[in-house]
This record gives structure tokens, C-alpha cells and sequence, in this order.
């Protein structure tokens, strides 16, 4: 699995160095009446690809702290029902020994 990581991170890189070097023309970008300085159009498309990148790892972390609490939550459902003696009968396990 860490082959497959570095092979993609490889490719990912040999990508993103094509796109620096096919776009080394200076730009202006201009939006909502900002206009940047002029920078090579590699920088912007740097930066848009690293905006996404912190966006979806931020998106992740939220959804996998998300899970694992429902998992904590879950778990403790799990341990609080094997308490009575009750629970245990609905589960068809047999009575504690002592308890009738």
C-alpha cells in the first residue's frame, strides 16, 4: 500500500511540475473587483490545488471524528447491555451463574 502512496505522490508531482513549466507566462487574475499582481500562472494553479487539498483532508478529519464517536457511543451501548440479567436473556445467552 505504501508503493501505490509513493507511486501516485510521484505522479501527482510529475503533473503538477508539467503544469509549472507549460504555464510559466505571467497572469493577472481579477475577481469580485480584487485584482492579484502579476504572478506565473503555475503559482495560481499551485495554490488552487492546495486550497482543495486542505478543503477535502479537512472534510475527512471531520467525518472520521464524526464516525469514531458514533463508534465510542455505540461501544458503550454495547457494554451498559451486557449489565442485566435481562438483556443477557434477550440475547439467548444463558444466566449468569447464581441468578435464576
Amino acid at each position: 500500500m505504501k508503493v501505490l502512496r509513493n507511486v501516485v505522490a510521484i505522479l501527482a508531482l510529475l503533473i503538477l511540475l508539467i503544469l509549472a513549466f507549460a504555464n510559466a507566462e505571467p497572469v493577472r487574475l481579477s475577481a469580485f473587483g480584487y485584482r492579484t499582481p502579476e504572478l506565473p500562472l503555475f503559482i495560481f494553479l499551485l495554490v488552487a490545488f492546495a486550497l482543495g487539498y486542505l478543503l477535502a483532508a479537512l472534510v475527512g478529519a471531520v467525518r472520521q471524528a464524526a464516525l469514531n464517536r458514533r463508534i465510542v457511543k455505540l461501544e458503550r451501548g454495547l457494554d451498559n447491555r451486557g449489565r442485566t440479567g435481562q438483556d443477557r436473556a434477550d440475547l439467548g445467552e444463558p444466566p449468569a451463574p447464581g441468578r435464576d
